[in-house]
């Protein structure tokens, strides 16, 4: 029984590795009445965005849905100015800016962004995403 333990318990830390490596990403999602909700992204589609925040699966209108944040932290004052122009973009980690409009969101970890551009649509990386900005949102 003792020689089975070890087995046991690297199984386990296995198991909660992979599950955590398949847990959609942390996002905010700021909506555009200021009010905000941190969760999960799992998904945009016919539905919204679906979203599980504490515990709870929830589904938000797209047209209801602001900015799409997933590095957290104060909004640079660059990217702020940039929306007050009203147009959709997406502000890379890096640095760069796409502009486009956010038209799909899917996969699990990282998720896959798609974004109708000028040129075409063009997929992108949770993971290489800074922010989506979408609206305007009151307070901003």
């Amino acid at each position: 029984m003792r020689k089975h333990i070890p087995l046991v318990l690297v199984a386990l830390v296995v198991v909660a590795s992979t599950a955590a490596l398949l847990a959609a990403p942390q996002a905010t999602l700021t909506l555009r009445n200021g009010d905000r909700v941190r969760g999960e992204l799992i998904d945009l589609g016919g539905v919204g965005f679906s979203i599980k925040s504490g515990g709870v699966d929830q589904n938000i209108p797209a047209n209801d849905v602001a900015l799409v944040d997933f590095v957290g932290g104060a909004i640079p004052r660059a990217e702020a100015a940039k929306m007050a122009e009203g147009r959709a973009f997406i502000s890379m980690r890096n640095g760069d800016i796409v502009y486009g409009r956010l038209i799909d969101i899917g996969g699990t970890n990282p998720l896959r962004l798609s974004v109708r551009t000028e040129n075409g649509n063009q997929d992108f990386s949770s993971s290489d995403v800074a922010r989506v900005f979408l609206a305007r949102w009151e307070g901003m």
